[in-house]
């Protein structure tokens, strides 16, 4: 569950929303976010990617032209 949230959300969990969602308090959030974030940290070290990988694809940066942000249609 926890795992879960921590790899869903965008801009990364603070300590405080993850306490709020598993009812603990916010030290124990704290710690199981740092060591969640350095387990993350270290697994490349172990898993090294060889052969073929494959990717998802994506379009990213694309040049529209007109104007920009609210309203620009």
């Amino acid at each position: 569950m926890v795992l879960g949230w921590v790899g869903t959300d965008k801009g990364g969990i603070s300590a405080l929303r993850l306490s709020k969602l598993i009812n603990v308090q916010w030290r124990t959030a704290y710690s199981m976010l740092r060591r969640l974030r350095i387990a993350m940290g270290q697994r490349g070290s172990r898993y090294r990617l060889t052969d073929l990988t494959e990717v998802d694809d994506a379009y990213l940066g694309a040049n529209k032209t007109g104007k920009a942000g609210r309203g620009g249609g």
